[in-house]
């Protein structure tokens, strides 16, 4: 999508990338547009030291923030996201398919702690994304 010669990319930041405050001082020229649910894929804890991560899984969504970022910018953006492979996925935003990157991770055994949790939690609540795919991701309620 280009803003007019810069050619800009979604982005859709979820999980512990949220909880950061700094990312668009990291990665300059990034401009927050809304809310966007990824169908198809789930969050869970599977990450190294139990951070989010999603996987794929038909049944599920995940919500997050939906970032516009010019894709000259990209490879600051992997640095933020270290560790993460980058993939182009299908997103829903006001109601249209748009394309947006996203990250994932490779799976770990680890699990999240009880402060790590209510913090998460927190952060999710003041960005108005629903709780209940944590919840889903702690097994504590079923998955649709």
């Amino acid at each position: 999508m280009p803003r007019g010669d810069i050619k800009m990319s979604y982005y859709l930041q979820y999980g512990t990338a949220i909880m950061d405050r700094s990312f668009d001082r990291r990665v300059d020229s990034t401009r927050l547009e809304g809310q966007a649910k990824l169908k198809g894929w789930r969050m869970d804890f599977s990450r190294e030291n139990g951070q989010p991560n999603i996987v794929e899984d038909a049944a599920s969504q995940v919500w997050g923030l939906l970032f516009l970022i010019e894709e000259q910018k990209l490879g600051e953006l992997d640095q933020a996201e270290q560790g993460g492979t980058r993939r182009k996925l299908a997103v829903q935003f006001e109601g249209e398919a748009e394309e947006a990157y996203v990250y994932t991770y490779p799976r770990s055994a680890t699990q999240p702690n009880a402060e790590f949790l209510k913090n998460f939690r927190e952060v999710y609540r003041q960005a108005s994304l629903p709780q209940k795919q944590i919840d889903q991701a702690l097994g504590l309620v079923p998955a649709k």
